[in-house]
């Protein structure tokens, strides 16, 4: 009996065989517009995040774009009046932020959809990503379905994605740290054509461009890449062939990828030089990779592995590996334990691999940014200290401060996460190759399972939240409409600047200075700014030269602010927007953060009687929300 192949199935079969990354693109774009569809479909209604420094970051994106186009590309005036600063400071993605504002000032005016365009920049990442993954598995995995299976699954719950749920979005582009590897594997293999230098070429692009969607990138990739040219080279001398053209390429990438960007930020910040050189909390634990984020799942996610942490996570630590990699770490101590020769075989496959060098080198330079990411030093168990001397930074740190403001050390764990799963895959695909048993077949699917679940969590978690609770406080809903009814009661044209009590001002690296504010008092803030088209005496920004936030403090610490100040500013009033709610009966600042140090505390405190020390008017009062009006002469 002969059976008849179905005419649909074999056009499907023809069709992913001839146009696997079409297909894979489409259909990971579609998971991604289902997921995102709220934020994609009502950007006007919807954020991809709202909080903390996220919402800042959009802030700072729609006021850049408000901007006159004479202000030029890189200043930014909408915080830290009268002074400003500059772009690379705001953390609103420059990259995208400059290519709609020139593309609006040329061509056509498209920042009506700019939050749209924002969105789709961010969330290409995901189907970018698995193309990306795609190409990789394919040189290493030889099953057609585990290749897809990764390349569908992985974009949606490796640590940097997950950042799309908790803020700082312009680091959940994965596809830039993929990419960075797919670079260096097609260079590994192309060393011998002059298509080496070209892929040479690509990376310094790619490094450079991403350092102005988040610095972090620039130095994520610039150390798993020189860490692999590293080990690539010292491979060549153990094997006594050629070694000078891996280290001399590896050398040019950084100095020109680090040059550039070093040379941007010099050539256009005329603050440069009164900046602090040395970033506070460098070292501090809550910043470093927490070693059980690795294998302690996300809430969402509902397949526990055997061990994780009881205590709550700092925020920022979403290193989880997946349940998929850390069960298949486990079958395989088990089998190293009961089943050596399994072990012995597997073994045999990666070394003998033809990819099984540039294998290795990826593991080991991802394990070199992982001990970065542990930081210099490691406190284990609250009283055990762990002095990291496989820490390059260690190193780095005697000739340099400026590794001090890579700070956020957790970040480096990322390729880990990448590295690790490809061995899985390949292991998953070795299984199913070589091992006819029905125990490790039956494994083998338990594991997809793990991941397709992971995958399908991931997913569901972010359609919820994106549905019901990030809402676009600055277009719309309750945020938008107070602060919209307390703006029509004033003229904002008449005004300089906004000077928003409680005062605050994050971002100088002096912790003396530095004032964080309550999270809705400031999306409230940066709402009025955005309608009345005025900029901000607060400021959250980063690396904020002190002399400058310094001046601003003499308005509360002094009876009238000093002169440098004043200098700055033109003859209009300051329009001060004034919340009570966040003083008690006896002028005690509450529900704000609180920081004891000197002077920022009685800054804090002294913005109870700010308005009674200076002549001032008042213009208008909406329910906890005061509206003052103070001359220059009078600040």
């Amino acid at each position: 009996m002969q059976w008849k192949i179905n005419p649909l199935y074999k056009k499907v079969n023809y069709i992913i065989g001839k146009y696997p990354l079409s297909l894979l693109f489409l259909i990971s774009s579609g998971l991604t517009f289902y997921t995102f569809y709220y934020p994609l479909v009502y950007p006007s209604q919807f954020l991809l995040y709202d909080r903390f420094d996220q919402a800042r970051n959009i802030y700072a994106y729609l006021y850049f774009l408000d901007q006159d186009f004479s202000e030029g590309l890189f200043r930014f005036l909408g915080l830290n009046y009268p002074y400003g600063d500059f772009i690379f400071y705001t953390d609103c993605t420059p990259l995208i932020a400059w290519s709609v504002k020139i593309f609006s000032h040329y061509i056509i005016d498209i920042t009506p959809i700019s939050l749209v365009v924002y969105n789709i920049f961010i969330l290409s990442s995901i189907p970018l990503t698995a193309i990306l993954l795609f190409r990789i598995l394919s040189m290493v995995v030889t099953i057609p379905w585990i290749v897809w299976l990764g390349a569908l699954c992985l974009p949606w719950f490796n640590p940097q994605t997950v950042r799309l749920n908790t803020g700082d979005i312009n680091l959940s582009m994965s596809v830039i740290i993929v990419c960075g590897i797919y670079l260096i594997i097609l260079m590994y293999k192309q060393v011998r054509t002059i298509k080496f230098y070209f892929l040479l070429s690509l990376l310094i692009l790619l490094t450079v461009s991403s350092c102005f969607v988040h610095v972090y990138y620039l130095a994520i990739l610039g150390t798993f890449a020189g860490s692999f040219f590293s080990i690539w080279g010292l491979n060549e001398i153990y094997h006594r062939r050629p070694f000078l053209k891996i280290w001399i390429s590896g050398f040019a990438y950084l100095i020109i990828s680090f040059g550039l960007c070093l040379t941007i930020f010099r050539t256009t910040d005329s603050f440069y030089s009164i900046r602090n050189k040395i970033a506070e909390g460098y070292g501090w634990m809550n910043w470093k990779l927490n070693f059980s984020s690795l294998f302690s799942e996300y809430d969402f996610l509902h397949i526990p592995f055997l061990f994780h942490s009881n205590t709550p996570l700092p925020d920022g630590n979403a290193n989880y590996l997946g349940s998929f990699t850390l069960y298949t770490i486990v079958i395989l101590l088990l089998l190293a334990i009961f089943r050596s020769q399994y072990a012995v075989n597997l073994k045999r496959l990666i070394l003998k691999n033809i990819n099984g060098n540039l294998l290795m080198f990826l593991l080991i330079s991802s394990l070199i940014l992982l001990s970065i990411s542990l930081g210099e030093e490691y406190i284990l168990n609250t009283n055990i200290k762990f002095v990291n001397l496989f820490n390059p930074f260690k190193y780095l740190h005697r000739f340099t401060q400026m590794v001090t403001h890579f700070r956020a050390l957790n970040r480096f764990a990322w390729t880990f996460f990448w590295t690790l799963n490809f061995f899985s895959f390949i292991i998953l695909a070795h299984f199913i190759i070589t091992y006819k048993e029905a125990s490790l077949r039956i494994v083998a699917f338990i594991l997809v399972a793990f991941l397709l679940l992971d995958a399908g969590d991931a997913l569901l978690f972010s359609r919820n939240f994106h549905k019901k609770q990030v809402t676009n406080h600055y277009q719309y809903g309750t945020i938008y409409n107070d602060m919209k009814s307390l703006s029509n009661q004033i003229d904002a044209g008449k005004y300089q600047a906004i000077l928003a009590i409680p005062y605050f001002c994050v971002g100088t690296e002096d912790y003396t200075i530095t004032l964080d504010p309550n999270d809705d008092f400031a999306r409230n803030i940066y709402c009025i700014s955005l309608i009345t088209h005025l900029p901000l005496m607060n400021s959250s920004l980063g690396r904020t030269p002190s002399i400058f936030t310094e001046n601003i403090f003499s308005a509360f610490l002094n009876s009238h602010a000093n002169s440098e100040l004043k200098k700055q500013m033109n003859d209009k009033p300051i329009l001060v927007v004034y919340n009570k709610h966040f003083y008690d009966d006896q002028g005690n600042p509450r529900d704000v953060p609180i920081n004891t140090r000197e002077p920022a505390f009685t800054v804090l405190k002294n913005g109870q009687n700010f308005i009674a020390t200076k002549s001032h008017r008042k213009i208008a009062e909406q329910a906890d929300w005061q509206l003052f009006e103070i001359l220059i002469a009078d600040l």
